[in-house]
């Protein structure tokens, strides 16, 4: 009996040190403390200024536009996704829904893709105008969108109340005056990070949060409780006397410690253990 009780302390104390290296692969895979996952959208109807929103060139350029350049390129807003995060951890998916069923995407053309991959949009089968619309947009990065890196695409927005072309801002933020601070009907950001952690995957699904409501009035959006901000800027145009900026909308959030990872490691060893001590006092 002492034997045996012998051979399971060794395995016990083999399997703890066994969690306790793969935490330290943990620790060592997600850095500092607190890490986070965190990404930011940026929204504009001209490229080179959203790219570039402090380059007086790119806001001489941007600014004199046509009324009809103008409109065509504000139904088909430039569309930025950045990585921020300061863990490990890729960007695996987002997800963008319309809030209003007056609005859908429509087709698209890319523009950028990211340093370290490819990024595919799942939700459309072709890029036809007025083709495959669908109320939703949905961006995969099949091999992960590493931290600091980005994937910029075009997409066109149809108004199927009207048959028309829809403005960016209208249809995901709703840029209504009379309904300032109402977020119900605005666009839905969902997103996904994935990673492998001491060489166990694991998933986190950001909380899905809504576009904050556009206000030319106001430059920056509060952070709310889901970690989700914006920014915008607005310029006034030379040649039309239109408005002509860009907007960032950006979510963070912080993902699990190592010592939380820990624990559930030393659990997963512990816990088997435990009960089997339970059984064999039952049995005797």
């Amino acid at each position: 009996m002492n034997n045996v009780n012998g051979k399971t302390r060794i395995a016990l104390a083999l399997a703890v040190a066994a969690a306790w290296a793969f935490v330290g692969d943990v620790s060592r895979a997600q850095g500092p403390s607190n890490p986070t996952v965190a990404y930011h959208i940026d929204f504009g109807q001209d490229l080179n200024l959203m790219l570039n929103p402090n380059d007086p060139v790119a806001q001489h350029y941007a600014m004199w536009k046509t009324p009809i350049q103008y409109a065509s390129l504000r139904s088909a807003p430039f569309i930025r996704i950045t990585n921020d995060a300061t863990s490990a951890m890729q960007m695996h998916s987002v997800r963008i829904d319309f809030g209003d069923p007056r609005f859908m995407f429509d087709s698209f053309a890319f523009f950028e893709q990211p340093d370290d991959g490819v990024a595919t949009i799942t939700s459309h089968s072709d890029m036809a105008f007025m083709g495959d619309m669908k109320p939703f947009l949905q961006v995969e990065f099949p091999q992960g969108l590493n931290p600091g890196d980005s994937f910029t695409f075009q997409v066109r927005i149809a108004n199927t109340a009207t048959g028309q072309l829809a403005d960016y801002e209208n249809s995901l933020w709703q840029k209504d005056f009379s309904m300032i601070g109402n977020r119900d009907d605005n666009g839905l950001v969902s997103v996904v990070y994935k990673d492998a952690l001491g060489g166990v995957p694991t998933e986190f699904a950001m909380t899905p949060v809504r576009f904050f409501e556009y206000g030319l009035v106001n430059n920056l959006y509060g952070t709310d409780a889901n970690g989700a901000s914006g920014t915008s800027m607005v310029m006034q145009s030379m040649h039309d006397m239109t408005l002509i900026g860009s907007e960032r909308f950006s979510q963070s959030a912080v993902v699990a410690e190592p010592s939380s990872l820990a624990m559930l490691a030393v659990a997963g060893v512990v816990c088997p253990y435990a009960a089997y001590r339970r059984r064999r006092r039952r049995a005797a």
